[in-house]
């Protein structure tokens, strides 16, 4: 367990084994999730289909076509700074 302060400015610092582990550099988006009453920090990369697909599931039951769900993937891969191509 890491134990973090929360400085001035509501800002943490994530400690330089973590941030080599994960390869987070200066600029890197990281992932802010609320899960009950947790905290989940996650480092972007490469899309995790599985993630995306999951968060599709929780969606309420709805009449999307296949155009507007292929805006919404777009969109979640942009958010995740990943390569279209």
């Amino acid at each position: 367990m890491t134990v973090l302060k929360v400085s001035k400015g509501y800002q943490i610092t994530i400690p330089a084994n973590i941030r080599k582990k994960f390869d987070v550099h200066i600029g890197s988006k990281i992932d802010l999730e609320v899960e009950d009453n947790k905290i989940i920090l996650e480092p972007f990369g490469k899309p995790d289909w599985q993630k995306i697909y999951a968060r599709v599931k929780k969606m309420p039951k709805h009449d999307y076509t296949v155009e507007q769900l292929n805006v919404f993937f777009e969109k979640e891969l942009l958010r995740q700074n990943c390569d279209l191509k």
